[in-house]
């Protein structure tokens, strides 16, 4: 590796932390913004009731992005919980993500994303 593509690398993974930190700062202070892309409801989904309900957290995570497309961690945090699984927190889907963060990658619109072949 030359030193053009060592920075590279330490920016990307210094932008991302960057990200985590902002996202919960954000929520820390109640300023998250729920998308319009994602339709609400007036009662939230039963937990153990609908189309997540009886998946792991990554494997939910992951059928979500490959459903809809690249997504912020709190498009992904709504969709879940409405569909039957349950997150208290943005937080918690941020934690999964770093636990297969070889599988996914953050565009810069800050959305995760499939790296490609998953």
């Amino acid at each position: 590796m030359n030193t053009f593509e060592v920075l590279k690398a330490e920016s990307k993974k210094h932008r991302a932390i960057a990200d985590k930190i902002d996202e919960l700062l954000a929520e820390l202070q109640g300023d998250s913004t729920q998308s319009t892309a994602i339709p609400t409801i007036t009662t939230p989904s039963l937990p153990g009731v609908g189309e997540y309900a009886n998946m792991r957290q990554a494997e939910a995570i992951i059928h979500v992005l490959k459903k809809f497309g690249p997504q912020t961690t709190t498009d992904i945090f709504h969709r879940l919980n409405n569909g039957g699984m349950t997150f208290k927190k943005v937080a918690y889907v941020t934690a999964i993500l770093a636990r297969f963060k070889d599988k996914w990658e953050r565009l810069p619109d800050n959305k995760i994303s499939l790296k490609s072949g998953i």
